[in-house]
């Protein structure tokens, strides 16, 4: 079962075992939610342009950088701390959304992720330019940049939407 038939299941209230009322609308009725989900396209950009830049992790290994086991203590800027406090946001706001059954908390949630990684991507080289020598500060920032990504598509995913793995 998909996770996002499963998530609007909890917020209609029913068991994933079993079927909805007839005619039930999980979101239908929520205008709030309706409005976050017109501006998912932003986030679906953001999505593929972070698969784009994990794209770019083909030629990052050629220039040693990984994310396998990453210094993450080298994450210090401020941006960097940003982006970290919004992903570790994560898993309140999902249960919290069920709880409430408000959806389109996590539908704000995925706007705000894409924008805190904006902000964090304008401030900070993930990857080293032609001709820089390979840092460790690299790896740890396309650790973050792949957990961002995992986070953005898992909140993309439970409220239905997809974004191409490249635009």
């Amino acid at each position: 079962m998909r996770l996002a038939v499963a998530f609007a299941l909890v917020l209609s209230g029913c068991a994933p075992s079993e079927a909805p009322p007839r005619g039930t609308l999980f979101f239908g009725g929520d205008v709030m939610f309706e409005s976050h989900l017109r501006s998912l396209a932003y986030d679906e950009d953001s999505l593929s342009e972070l698969q784009s830049t994990l794209g770019a992790a083909r030629k990052a290994a050629e220039l040693g950088v990984t994310h396998d086991n990453p210094d993450l203590a080298l994450l210090t800027h401020d941006r960097e701390g940003d982006l970290i406090r919004t992903l570790g946001e994560f898993p309140a706001v999902v249960k919290a959304a069920a709880e409430l059954r408000e959806p389109h908390r996590v539908a704000r949630y995925a706007e705000e992720l894409a924008g805190t990684f904006h902000r964090f991507y304008d401030n900070c080289q993930i990857l080293p330019k032609a001709g820089e020598e390979t840092e460790p500060i690299h790896g740890a920032r396309l650790a973050l940049a792949a957990a961002t990504r995992q986070t953005l598509a898992n909140a993309l995913g439970l409220v239905g939407v997809t974004a191409p793995e490249r635009m």
